[in-house]
């Protein structure tokens, strides 16, 4: 199963472009982050995949910020249906349940509030959202945009968050590396750093500080190309082996400002039954 994750950067002439982008590379599943509600239809055609689900902004918000929404997309071979989620920003986190050849999951699109704007309701989404994924029972792939981590070294235990637990402007309180630093609270695992683990060489070329891969890069100025970092990321549980990963690095600036994520991932059906409810 191949599970594409992309922020596509809320832009709108370039939404079937981004389809056929995401067309040419056969995904069974799409996971987007900052949908524009009025090219999504647009985009989505273009993949020529079968279904389509959006999170909904605020009912009468006029506020920019709010009208950017997160998608699932999928194949005919998948049926599925939205679950309920309670987040701070429900727009920018969305859940579907998964039926597939006999066994039955979950797929999250999630695109993280930036604390520079959203200050710590940044950190409370990344709880509730933790929160949800910890009570979830049987196989979870989840593809977010995570607006983190600050550090992204090779040695997993070093990795930190920009709101990291221990950072004075959470008054003692828990951070998004629950969600995202090197021990989760969750049972997930980034799908980049399970596959750089099953052979070593791979990280060969990787600096030892980091980023693993580079999918954006912040802090652009005139004459400074921004701090590259791996803020987009596939997470998956367990119940699937991570075959491939790659980053299309060679595609930001072009269609969108984050880079898309591919990975192919192989299951077991009849395991994976067992571990639903």
């Amino acid at each position: 199963m191949r599970v594409v994750s992309w922020n596509v950067n809320w832009r709108t002439g370039v939404a079937r472009a981004q389809g056929e982008l995401v067309r040419d590379l056969r995904p069974d599943l799409v996971i987007l982050q900052e949908v524009n509600p009025s090219s999504a239809e647009r985009l989505w055609e273009a993949t020529e995949l079968k279904w389509m689900i959006q999170s909904d902004p605020p009912a009468g918000s006029t506020e920019p910020r709010r009208r950017r929404v997160v998608a699932v997309c999928g194949t005919e071979a998948f049926s599925s249906w939205q679950l309920d989620l309670e987040a701070p920003v429900r727009e920018r986190v969305l859940a579907v349940d998964i039926e597939h050849q006999g066994w039955r999951g979950t797929v999250i699109s999630y695109y993280a509030p930036p604390g520079v704007s959203w200050g710590i309701t940044k950190v409370a989404q990344a709880q509730a959202v933790t929160d949800w994924i910890c009570a979830r029972e049987g196989p979870v792939i989840l593809g977010a945009d995570a607006n983190t981590p600050k550090l992204d070294p090779v040695d997993d235990a070093a990795v930190r968050t920009h709101w990291h637990t221990g950072f004075r402007k959470l008054n003692g309180g828990p951070g998004d590396d629950e969600l995202w630093g090197p021990s989760p609270r969750h049972q997930l695992k980034d799908c980049l750093r399970v596959w750089l683990a099953a052979d070593p060489s791979r990280a060969r070329d990787i600096v030892p500080d980091g980023p693993l891969a580079v999918s954006h890069y912040t802090a652009k100025r005139r004459n400074h190309p921004g701090n590259p970092r791996r803020f987009d990321a596939i997470w998956t549980t367990a119940d699937f082996t991570v075959t491939d990963v790659r980053y299309l690095s060679d595609e930001l600036g072009r269609l969108s400002d984050h880079a898309p994520v591919v990975v192919d991932l192989d299951y077991e059906p009849q395991a994976l039954v067992k571990s639903v409810r």
